[in-house]
């Protein structure tokens, strides 16, 4: 499970984000090397990865996180940041149908304003497209 280093909180020091169980959590960077826990946020199925990029052009870090679940299957959650290391589930999952996924990129959206999300899995790439139009 891969954690991602981005700042979170505004502050400038690399903050990383992390899969657990059912939840992503944050840990705070010092900017010595050093990190303290950050939020938790709870996710709708057990996280295997998760990416950061600013979906909707706010200037503050959103969260990419794939997900598994018994009655959902593989799904792929927004959740956009708040600046201080919080972040709100998006309305809608991204449900790939290829299987479970292996990895996620994430392509800036300079021409349209949108991110295209990709995910590579055991039957194929799934691309989708997130952010506001």
């Amino acid at each position: 499970m891969p954690g991602r280093q981005r700042t979170l909180n505004g502050d400038g020091n690399l903050d990383v984000v992390y899969p657990v169980a059912e939840s992503v959590q944050v840990f705070f960077g010092d900017g010595n090397g050093g990190f303290t826990d950050g939020p938790t946020t709870a996710t709708g199925g057990f996280g295997f990865r998760a990416r950061t990029a600013d979906l909707n052009r706010d200037g503050k870090p959103d969260l990419v996180v794939a997900t598994t679940s018994p009655s959902s299957g593989v799904a792929v959650e927004t959740y956009l940041g708040q600046g201080n290391g919080t972040s709100r589930r998006r309305p809608g999952c991204l449900a790939p149908s290829i299987g479970l996924s292996s990895a996620i990129w994430i392509r800036d959206g300079i021409v349209d304003n949108r991110d295209l999300i990709e995910l590579r899995g055991r039957e194929g790439l799934s691309r989708r497209r997130a952010g506001v139009a």
